[in-house]
């Protein structure tokens, strides 16, 4: 997946949806938040580069059953980041890690 469609991925998983009374053209997509808010494509939470959104996007999984955060755990050490421990993978894994392997839990990765 390119990172625009990761981002866009999880941002419709968070409650984003397009706002198809505002689509200036094909290119400039304009987003509702949960809230109700209008942003444009290039505003959508940043989840690939930001450590915050992320953490935000995996509220998900925290509310989710056990099994689907196990399983986030589980792709980030796939990833390739092998602390001592699933609690250091998990701790210190960047934010674009984590992004795939919220992804790939919740069965929304194509490669």
């Amino acid at each position: 997946m390119t990172p625009e469609q990761q981002r866009i991925a999880i941002a419709e998983v968070c409650g984003f949806v397009k706002d198809l009374n505002c689509v200036a053209n094909e290119t400039d997509v304009f987003w509702r938040n949960p809230a109700g808010q209008i942003f444009f494509r290039g505003e959508l939470p940043n989840y690939l580069s930001d450590l915050n959104a992320m953490r935000e996007a995996e509220h998900i999984l925290f509310s989710s059953t056990e099994p689907l955060w196990d399983a986030f755990v589980e792709h980030l050490y796939n990833l390739g980041y092998r602390g001592s421990s699933a609690a250091k993978y998990a701790i210190h894994a960047t934010s674009s890690q984590r992004a795939e392997a919220f992804l790939r839990t919740l069965n929304l990765w194509v490669d």
